[in-house]
């Protein structure tokens, strides 16, 4: 069958509907502000706004209740298992009621570490790591059983032996994927950090790689299915363990509990989307014309939004699709972005876009300074037709966003915004909005529970370790067992490195059904954005990716 692709005339109209639609406008009510000062909230200094770490976070509880956490310096004491490399600190979390602003809930957490420790999993739900144990927190359920000293209980999870580099849930909370990487190799201290200082002066010193063992791809990537079950008679969050799987570098996979998105290079402007169920199924999607490889998100089970860019990385685009293979909308984006996101409503139909802006495309983004930046712009959208309902800029800039969030409805955004958080009221969706968000849920694929296969590097030692070690938290939190992983895949061609952000894995040519219920033959032939023969120059970011920490 031929691929769905939109015509120049209907790009265009796509683009300009976009754009008018795009005038964009506030609430007319002003919006719900409560200062951060009498909260306990710091100021941190300039110099920490450039840095990819997270020191503040804002997250919609429910519809009524704010989660608003933030840096705040102090002495520490010493820990027993203080480590060389750690960087601590310690972080006050807070459980706002609305619109009072009135503090229900006060706890404060010892981090290890400067990166991401907080992710939303829906229904209230909220994952927090500290090194690499992973627990829930469930705020507004323990506070009504137990009281404000429990708000803040956390429930025993995963943990981990490896070091997590990167983390991710599906929208909807239905699927976490959490990637491991190798282990740092232990800090040398007194003759022997001097011996090393001397022997990298020598000429032709090479330094040693990280700690790897042979036969063992660098990065181990865990899927757990997460579910909603009764354990003595209560609701508890429970991974179920949906697939091991390895690859040279770290990703950052477009999936949901469905599927994912399999992106190939049709052309030097011109990349392909396919929707791979973890059935095996495999649909063609609508081609997306952009000069540089698209960085998709899914917004709802059958709904996602590329970045792709004409000529240069400086005149960026943002598109909508959905799984009937139709691309309806095209908007063109100003200024020139670093650290993209996207906070999604799925149930509302409507996304919050986040972009910081920097003043020229000649920088260092592993080395930004706060000259470089110019703004945090936060946008919030429709799925369907790409209305723009809000646009804001935060302040103080966070390059690693978690300053803002949409609420579960998709009618309220909040933002940490000038000494205040700012809690806006959108507009209530219309009929119209509300058929097309029904529409969208209509080309839903099927659910599965099917275990997540990946054509990657084959992982057998680790299957072992994880049934037998590194589940072992989940199976005392769930009061059972933690099933094994299915048989990981035979080994196949090796994944690609690509930008933060970006969908990076080998997949192999399938014979499914497509969109249209035709029979398809073999997937496109490579370049593919997946493959190992994907041509490299030395301005692809890819070619000198290091991994990650979470951000």
């Amino acid at each position: 069958m031929k691929r769905w692709r939109m015509g120049a005339a209907l790009a265009a109209v796509g683009m300009v509907s976009s754009l008018m639609a795009g005038a964009w406008s506030r609430p007319d009510e002003r919006p719900l502000t409560i200062p951060v000062e009498p909260l306990g909230f710091q100021a941190l200094p300039m110099r920490f706004m450039s840095t990819s770490s997270t020191l503040f976070t804002l997250h919609f509880v429910d519809e009524q209740h704010l989660l608003f956490t933030f840096t705040t310096r102090k002495l520490m004491a010493r820990l027993a298992d203080a480590d060389p490399d750690d960087d601590d600190r310690n972080v006050t979390a807070l459980l706002l009621e609305l619109p009072s602003g009135k503090v229900l809930a006060r706890t404060e957490w010892r981090t290890r570490d400067r990166d991401r420790y907080l992710w939303p999993l829906g229904h209230g739900r909220f994952l927090l790591r500290v090194r690499s144990k992973l627990s829930v927190i469930d705020p507004l359920r323990n506070l009504e059983a137990g009281g404000e000293s429990e708000a803040f209980h956390q429930q025993t999870f995963l943990e981990l032996k490896r070091p997590i580099g990167y983390l991710s849930v599906s929208p909807g909370g239905d699927l976490l994927g959490v990637e491991t990487v190798a282990p740092r190799k232990p800090k040398l201290v007194g003759g022997a950090a001097s011996a090393a200082a001397l022997a990298a002066t020598v000429p032709g010193y090479k330094k040693e790689p990280e700690l790897q063992i042979a036969g063992r791809p660098p990065v181990q990537i865990y899927f757990f299915r997460l579910r909603e079950e009764k354990v003595e008679g209560k609701e508890r969050l429970i991974a179920r363990s949906a697939g091991l799987v390895g690859a040279p570098a770290l990703i950052n996979l477009p999936a949901t509990g469905d599927g994912y998105l399999d992106i190939n290079q049709e052309s030097a402007g011109t990349w392909t989307f396919d929707f791979v169920s973890h059935t095996g199924k495999r649909l063609e999607l609508s081609a997306y014309d952009t000069s540089c490889a698209p960085r998709p998100y899914f917004v709802s089970r059958s709904e996602f939004v590329a970045f792709g860019c004409r000529g240069t990385t400086d005149k960026m685009q943002l598109s909508y699709f959905n799984l009937k293979g139709e691309q309806p909308w095209l908007s063109v984006l100003g200024g020139t972005q670093v650290s993209p996101s996207i906070v999604a409503a799925p149930e509302a139909g409507r996304f919050a876009m986040n972009r910081t802006l920097v003043n020229s495309t000649l920088i260092d983004t592993d080395n930004l300074t706060t000259d470089d930046l110019t703004s945090q712009e936060i946008t919030v959208m429709q799925n369907f037709d790409g209305r723009v309902l809000l646009k804001v800029q935060a302040t103080p800039i966070q390059r690693a966003g978690q300053n803002f969030d949409l609420s579960p409805s998709g009618t309220k955004f909040a933002v940490l915004r000038g000494g205040n958080l700012e809690v806006y009221t959108l507009p209530a969706l219309t009929g119209k909005d509300q058929k097309a968000v029904q529409m969208a849920g209509s080309l839903a694929p099927e659910a599965n529970d099917a275990p997540v296969k990946l054509n990657s590097v084959e992982v057998k030692v680790a299957e072992a370790e994880m049934t037998s070690g590194e589940t072992k938290a989940a199976d005392t939190a769930a009061g059972g067992s933690v099933p094994a992983p299915a048989a990981a895949p035979a080994a196949q061609p090796t994944a690609t490195a690509l930008p933060a952000g970006d969908a990076v894995q080998q997949s192999t040519p399938v014979t499914a059904e497509g969109a249209s219920g035709d029979v398809q033959g073999p997937a496109r032939k490579p370049p593919s954005l997946y493959s190992p023969e994907y041509p490299r120059t030395k301005d692809d970011p890819a070619s000198s990716r290091k991994p990650e920490t979470p951000q």
